[in-house]
């Protein structure tokens, strides 16, 4: 019998921040330095022990984006499971529509806003993939 290789499961918190007015999607392109160099994805990161997911996307917008967001102003988009191999990934999307403060990359090389239309052949991770197709069912 072989055992199965097990790999560390991380649970991400994401934010799709939509603007209305642009219909449009905010995706930021990761770091040049670090795992996934370059590649686009929402915003967002790992949820902290002894924190809920709608906490941590608070806490990474504010430290990714300098933006404030109220748990009352977020609301639950889809989740996307997926095996980079040396850590598994699961990400649950939300959608933030109302948020206070200037974007401003903290951690990011690069900000673009993708028209909704636009989502499904926007290239990002592939974990993020499946929700780009998904997310204009939510908005």
């Amino acid at each position: 019998m072989t055992s199965k290789k097990i790999t560390p499961v991380v649970l991400v918190a994401a934010g799709a921040l939509y603007d209305i007015d642009k219909n449009a999607v905010l995706m930021c392109q990761r770091d040049k330095e670090g795992l996934h160099p370059s590649e686009w994805e929402f915003p967002g990161g790992k949820i902290e022990k002894g924190e809920t997911p709608e906490q941590a996307l608070i806490r990474e917008l504010n430290e990714e984006l300098s933006i404030k967001v109220k748990i009352t102003d977020i609301r639950p988009a889809g989740f996307a499971s997926y095996d980079y191999e040396v850590r598994h990934v699961v990400i649950l999307l939300y959608l933030v529509d109302v948020w206070s403060g200037k974007i401003k990359l903290n951690d990011h090389q690069s900000k673009q806003w993708v028209k909704v239309d636009d989502l499904a052949e926007f290239s990002a991770l592939p974990a993020d993939k499946p929700l780009l197709e998904a997310l204009p069912n939510y908005i």
